[in-house]
């Protein structure tokens, strides 16, 4: 795994998201080799729990987008790292969706929190076909929840495209200006 090193204006993250993820991700009750599951596709990565009321708000605007796209003319897929408590409340919560999961026994959920840097959850990140970073943990819980599927389209690789719609909001225009802020003064 690489660790986190700061992109161009960006957060801190691996060059290539792909190089955190574990070999094998839960699909169902089945383990699938990553690299097969995302391969040619744009993937999300969701930092979530069950017992977090912000979570368990999000995952069904997650889930309409996600069935959406899946009827459109692309393919995404979200890998859930879950930083539940317990395997009941993993698999309780996993159950809830139809996507890939890191599996809840061994390090790499907390592998894959600290090379993002998480500390709040839900997030939700968003990457182009080759593990760059579209949307980071905040941004794309907003583009889902503004665009629905069209958040998983409509980023280029140079992120936050249809992010200024959020952005011209005052809620939007604090959190501009906190991200600009922080980003002067980790340089």
């Amino acid at each position: 795994m690489q660790p986190p090193s700061p992109g161009p204006g960006g957060p801190p993250g691996p060059a290539d998201a792909r190089d955190v993820l574990p070999e094998k991700l839960l699909k169902g009750g089945k383990l699938v080799n990553t690299k097969d599951a995302i391969r040619g596709k744009r993937f999300g990565i969701f930092f979530s729990a069950g017992w977090a009321p912000p979570c368990e708000a999000f995952l069904p605007k997650l889930l309409e987008a996600y069935g959406a796209q899946s009827k459109g003319e692309g393919s995404m897929e979200i890998i859930l790292v879950s930083l539940d408590k317990t395997p009941a409340e993993f698999k309780a919560y996993r159950e809830k969706m139809p996507w890939l999961a890191v599996n809840f026994n061994g390090t790499e959920r907390q592998s894959i929190a600290a090379a993002f840097q998480v500390n709040s959850i839900p997030g939700l990140m968003l990457f182009d076909a080759e593990g760059k970073m579209l949307h980071d943990k905040q941004e794309g819980i907003v583009h889902v929840t503004n665009h629905g599927a069209d958040a998983f389209w409509e980023a280029s690789a140079g992120g936050m495209i249809a992010f200024s719609a959020f952005v011209a909001g005052l809620g939007g225009l604090a959190y501009y200006a906190y991200r600009h802020w922080a980003a002067k003064k980790t340089a």
